[in-house]
């Protein structure tokens, strides 16, 4: 390490660990999520499941959560430690304004979008991994791909719809 000490490192740096931490767990997840069925299927083959079939579907729809939970996170969590850096490089000079005032609407956009996955496109929570689901928003979720500008794709599940 180039400052030889690990108790030496600034803020920025400790929390950089825990996004590489969260970065990890998106990783195995999304390897998880590539072998999986989620809730996401057509209606007329819901009569075809049986009871192992659903638990699997569940599995893999809750796995899908992870997945979003995680990214979301390494994605706004990056983006607080780049304006944690650039606060330390801005301190003393008008340009810390910007600074500050980039990261309250990181904060604020973060706030409102997690709260928007959790509490408002898919009610109840449970419909994120109930098979069938009531509401095909919660297996979709395209309310929070669009909003985000997030799409993840699912290599070998033949439940991935195309925006």
């Amino acid at each position: 390490m180039h400052f030889r000490s690990i108790r030496k490192l600034q803020v920025e740096d400790w929390f950089m660990l825990v996004v590489f931490c969260m970065y990890t767990v998106l990783i195995v997840f999304l390897n998880i999520c590539a072998d999986v069925s989620t809730n996401l299927i057509d209606p007329a083959d819901v009569e075809n499941l049986s009871p192992q079939d659903i638990k699997d579907r569940i599995y893999g729809s809750k796995c899908v959560l992870v997945v979003e939970s995680a990214m979301c996170f390494v994605q706004w969590g990056t983006k607080a430690c780049l304006l944690a850096l650039y606060f330390r490089l801005t301190q003393n000079l008008r340009q810390a304004i910007i600074v500050k005032t980039a990261a309250v609407y990181c904060f604020t956009t973060y706030v409102v979008m997690i709260s928007l996955y959790y509490g408002y496109w898919c009610r109840p929570f449970t419909a994120f991994w109930d098979t069938p689901t009531p509401n095909i928003q919660c297996a979709t979720q395209i309310h929070h791909l669009v909003s985000s500008n997030t799409v993840v794709a699912y290599p070998r599940s033949n439940d991935c719809y195309r925006l």
